[in-house]
């Protein structure tokens, strides 16, 4: 009963357990939708295994209002992404979309305080470190605040930074990257 259970889409985990003397207690951990990978053929929804979810599950939602994800590897991104939520809220909250780059490694797009996006291309191994900068320079530096384009952390021992065109900036007189400090 337990594996029929666990063969619905829906469904992460499920525990069936007898309760004497005529009764099963049957429960369940529905998968929830945390990112819209767009595809060609069209949006599929992951939960943060990284599995696709049924249209029927996630009938009413708005794509939105969650993370979109593209790339053809871009469940194997799921895990580190989801991971932000617990460990990393600043950067989640600022998260719009995530790319898998060549199944290898992940950009971010966050979202600045102009509104305008922000690229940040973490390097292959030991993203979650980076990430973990990230989110410190996020909440230290107000990161987002500045005027930045690009974020290029791809090398361990350098960061390159991308800012905005000065006919591009926002008209936005509390963004001064000179407020930055230094990252």
């Amino acid at each position: 009963l337990r594996e029929a259970i666990e063969a619905m889409p829906e469904v992460k985990s499920a525990r069936v357990q007898r309760v004497m003397p005529d009764r099963l207690q049957i429960t369940i951990v529905e998968r929830s939708p945390y990112a819209v990978w767009q595809r060609a053929s069209g949006n599929v929804w992951l939960d943060c295994d990284g599995t696709s979810l049924s249209k029927e599950s996630v009938t009413g939602l708005n794509a939105s209002q969650f993370i979109a994800i593209t790339g053809e590897e871009a469940p194997k991104a799921m895990p580190e992404l989801c991971a932000l939520q617990t460990h990393l809220p600043e950067l989640e909250a600022q998260l719009v979309a995530a790319q898998m780059v060549g199944g290898r490694r992940v950009n971010l797009w966050l979202r600045r305080s102009d509104d305008a996006m922000m690229e940040v291309l973490l390097p292959e191994q030991h993203a979650m470190v980076a990430m973990r900068q990230l989110n410190a320079w996020l909440v230290d530096h107000q990161l987002l605040n500045q005027p930045i384009e690009r974020l290029d952390m791809r090398l361990a021992d350098r960061v390159f930074v991308k800012r905005t065109p000065v006919d591009k900036e926002p008209k936005n007189p509390h963004v001064h990257l000179a407020n930055a400090g230094s990252i």
